[in-house]
C-alpha cells in the first residue's frame, strides 16, 4: 500500500507558512494580483477565527471552551503568508531551496505491491443519501491551509484499524459495519467532511424511532482521531460545523 513519509515536522510549520508562485512571465498587473489576492486570503482566515472565538466565549464555562479559547488566541499570532513570485529559467531549483529553506520535505514509499486507488468507491456510498437513509455530516474547514498528505494519511490509519470492512482511496476511507456506513473524505485541499448513514427501513422497529443514536458512536470515533492528529499541529487553523441530519425521503 503506497504510504506518505514526512520527515519531523517543525512545531511552528503551519505558523510560518511560505507560498512560491511560479510562472514563466510576469508583468506589474500580475504582482499586484497575487499581492491582493493573498492579503484577501489572509483577512478572511483572521476574521473567521474572530468570530470562531465570539462564538466561543458565548459558551457555559468548561474546560473544552477554557481550551478552545487558547486554542483561537493561539492562532491570532500567526502572521502574514510569507510569499514570492518567481520566474522559471535555469536557477530556479536553487531559487526555491533558498526560500523553502525550513518548508517541510515529504516522500512517497511505493514499494508495496498494491497502491491505494485514486478513486472513491463506487459501491455503498452516493453523493447524496438514498430514499430512507439518515445522515450525520460533520465539516472540518481549514482557513489558511489543509493538513499535508502524511498527517492525512495518519488519519486513515487510525481510523481504518478499528474496521475490518474497508475500502480505503488517497483521498479517504469508507466503512461499512452493517447497518452504518462511515466516510472520511478530503473533498478538498482545505476540507474535510465525515459522514455517517443508516438506512432506517433496514433497522429494527425499537430502532427506527432513533435512528441517529447510532451513527453518533462512529462519527464521535472519527471526528475524534481526526483532530487528535490535527492538534499534533498546533498552528494548523480548523474549524468544525455540524452541516445536516438528513433523512432522504425520495423528494
Amino acid at each position: 500500500m503506497k504510504e506518505w513519509n514526512c520527515k519531523k515536522v517543525p512545531e511552528d510549520a503551519e505558523k510560518n507558512l511560505k507560498l512560491a508562485v511560479i510562472k514563466r512571465h510576469w508583468s506589474d498587473a500580475e504582482y499586484e494580483r497575487v499581492d491582493e489576492a493573498i492579503r484577501d486570503e489572509f483577512a478572511r482566515a483572521h476574521e473567521e477565527n474572530r468570530q470562531a472565538a465570539q462564538k466561543v466565549s458565548r459558551l457555559p464555562a468548561d474546560e473544552w471552551k477554557n481550551d478552545r479559547m487558547d486554542q483561537l488566541r493561539k492562532w491570532q499570532t500567526i502572521p502574514p503568508i510569507n510569499y514570492a513570485p518567481f520566474t522559471l529559467g535555469n536557477d530556479i531549483k536553487n531559487a526555491l531551496e533558498t526560500f523553502l529553506d525550513s518548508t517541510v520535505q515529504f516522500s512517497v514509499n511505493d514499494s508495496s505491491e498494491v497502491p491505494l486507488s485514486t478513486k472513491p468507491p463506487v459501491l455503498h456510498w452516493t453523493p447524496l443519501p438514498l430514499d430512507s437513509e439518515l445522515q450525520v455530516l460533520i465539516r472540518i474547514s481549514f482557513p489558511l491551509a489543509g493538513p499535508d498528505n502524511c498527517t492525512f494519511t495518519d488519519i486513515r490509519k487510525s481510523i481504518r484499524k478499528h474496521f475490518d470492512n474497508i475500502y480505503e482511496w488517497t483521498e479517504g476511507i469508507l466503512i461499512t459495519d452493517d447497518p452504518i456506513h462511515l466516510h472520511v473524505e478530503r473533498t478538498s485541499p482545505t476540507e474535510i467532511e465525515i459522514a455517517a448513514r443508516v438506512c432506517v427501513e433496514e433497522l429494527e422497529e425499537e430502532q427506527q424511532s432513533n435512528p441517529a443514536k447510532l451513527l453518533w458512536p462512529y462519527i464521535a470515533l472519527a471526528l475524534r482521531n481526526t483532530l487528535s492528529h490535527l492538534d499534533e499541529h498546533q498552528y494548523l487553523q480548523y474549524s468544525v460545523s455540524v452541516k445536516g441530519v438528513l433523512l432522504s425521503t425520495g423528494n
